[in-house]
């Protein structure tokens, strides 16, 4: 049985018929839709020398062989549309990885300092001496 109290609710148990205009609350548009002559979006394309992609990777390696510094390089690069690549291998003196490994140490070694000297204030240990 269909019905509707006067207040227009239904009540509780009641089946309720509804016009399919009342199921759906947007209605369809009934003009047409027109063509466009020109697309919307137009391709652009980079200007000469700046391209949408690009990327370099670069290996180095020092290793001491023998008493001898051997030396390895390798770079592979893709810019403006052209994939390029290039190598290197080489020995020196063995004294060059000696004098590149002190370097290192001591950079590394004046780094840890700086960023431990930030917080030597706060160790309980200070330099100045203490009031007894």
């Amino acid at each position: 049985m269909v019905s509707k109290r006067e207040t227009g609710a239904p009540r509780a148990g009641e089946l309720v018929r509804q016009s399919r205009s009342e199921k759906q609350p947007v209605r369809r548009s009934t003009t047409e839709l027109k063509e466009t002559e020109e697309p919307s979006v137009v391709a652009v394309r980079p200007a000469e020398g700046q391209a949408l992609f690009s990327f370099r990777y670069s290996y180095k390696e020092v290793s001491l062989v023998g008493g001898k510094t051997r030396v390895r390089t390798q770079e592979h690069r893709f810019e403006d549309g052209k994939f390029s690549s290039e190598e290197f291998e080489g020995t020196v003196d063995g004294a060059v990885y000696e004098d590149a490994a002190k370097q290192a140490r001591d950079f590394v070694a004046g780094q840890i300092g700086s960023v431990f000297g930030l917080f030597s204030a706060f160790l309980p240990f200070s330099s100045r001496p203490k009031d007894r």
